[in-house]
């Protein structure tokens, strides 16, 4: 369910006009994304930044995102 939510989060974020939502992506990300023309490599793109995640940066990522935890999601992991 984390890696689900997460995975909507990011992907919803990157297609956002909203320069505020796209800022919770890591800066190589938002390029790629960008760059990227289908669906489908955007689903590759967001798919690649989740799993060079470890458990531990999946878990804080997911609660600041999700308002669990209540500090900045630009805070170091």
């Amino acid at each position: 369910m984390v890696v689900k939510n997460l995975f909507e989060i990011y992907l919803d974020a990157g297609v956002s006009e909203d320069a505020n939502v796209r800022g919770i992506l890591p800066e190589s990300q938002k390029e790629q994304l960008r760059r990227v023309g289908t669906k489908e490599q955007q689903v590759r793109v967001v798919a690649d930044l989740i799993s060079s995640m470890t458990e531990q940066q999946l878990m804080l990522t997911h609660r600041k995102l999700t308002g669990i935890d209540l500090c900045s999601i630009t805070d170091l992991i």
